[in-house]
């Protein structure tokens, strides 16, 4: 299950970014590809640089973050909620907005295949990468005055979702199956009971929408035209 949904509006999303961009530019791209691409932390740590197409994000696997200190190696795994024997594996359109923000990443020079982490002395592992990340989160929820508002790293991806939902235009079923496929969820309901606080907005939104349209079709038609309120 998805953990408490928290998520930025959009004013604040664009505020956070730009803070980052500006005094964490080294965690700029991965809180980018958050946001943009809605990811799970797991399958972020888990990008590679091939992973990277010129039109989309192929999420082929996620990296466990290992508290302990002794490091063997990195725990790789599926996707969550691949079944046995069967990965879950996903294609997630790339935001013409991460084109440059990743591009840096994915053509520069190294023997290490992994985008976010083991590039930098104390980015080694993917659990120095996650408890780094974090931190520059918090730094910058701060500087920007959000940091009552307990955002994680885990709510830039529920970000990602709410704010495709309170701006998308199409139709709520074709919406949630778009979603599903690139959260990764098993199912639409799995996606629907995890949003469900913001598609009551976005049909709210919907409602008022019409009775305005409604209003301005009907201002200038003759008294006789238009539908009079029910009588209580």
């Amino acid at each position: 299950a998805e953990r408490e949904t928290r998520a930025m509006e959009r004013e604040e999303r664009d505020r956070f970014l730009d803070s980052a961009r500006i005094h964490e530019p080294r965690f700029f791209p991965a809180f980018s590809t958050l946001v943009f691409a809605g990811l799970r932390m797991g399958e972020l740590r888990g990008l590679q640089r091939d992973d990277i197409r010129r039109s989309e994000i192929r999420v082929e696997r996620q990296v466990y973050a290992r508290r302990n200190r002794i490091h063997p190696g990195e725990m790789v795994g599926p996707p969550k909620g691949s079944r046995p024997g069967k990965a879950r594996r996903r294609v997630v359109d790339l935001a013409e907005q991460l084109v440059p923000i990743l591009h840096p990443l994915v053509t520069r020079g190294g023997e290490s295949r992994w985008l976010f982490f083991d590039r930098e002395p104390d980015l080694e592992t993917s659990q120095a990468f996650t408890n780094a990340l974090g931190w520059a989160m918090e730094r910058t929820l701060a500087r920007i005055g959000l940091a009552d508002r307990r955002f994680t790293p885990h709510s830039l991806r529920h970000t990602c979702a709410c704010l495709i939902i309170t701006q998308s235009k199409v139709q709520t079923g074709d919406l949630l199956l778009f979603l599903a496929q690139m959260l990764g969820h098993d199912t639409t309901s799995e996606t629907e009971k995890t949003y469900a606080h913001w598609l009551k907005q976005r049909n709210r939104a919907a409602v008022t929408a019409g009775a305005e349209r409604a209003e301005e079709d009907t201002a200038d038609m003759p008294l006789s035209a238009t539908i009079l309120p029910f009588k209580k």
